[in-house]
């Protein structure tokens, strides 16, 4: 329930590279996995991803061709996982 909530707050975009992703092909990253069970699927712990850009957020692999823009907000994003997955 809260993943349609957290694309609409996304607006249709990818918070990691910032390109429209239709919902059907929608991916939600949970920001921080370490919360409790009754919070970790709240929407603010939601963003919306494709599914490439989810798999580099767990990946510990870095293309060379990514965007400085883009390369923070993976920083920002991988900061809290834990490369156990």
């Amino acid at each position: 329930m809260n993943r349609p909530y957290a694309y609409n707050r996304d607006k249709g975009k990818c918070r990691l590279c910032n390109g429209y992703v239709e919902p059907y092909e929608s991916y939600f990253h949970h920001i921080d996995p370490k919360l409790p069970i009754e919070r970790v699927n709240k929407v603010k712990n939601l963003i919306t991803t494709h599914d490439y850009c989810h798999k580099l957020i767990h990946s510990e692999d870095l293309p060379e061709d990514l965007s400085e823009e883009t390369l923070k907000r993976l920083a920002k994003y991988r900061k809290k996982l834990t490369f156990n997955c």
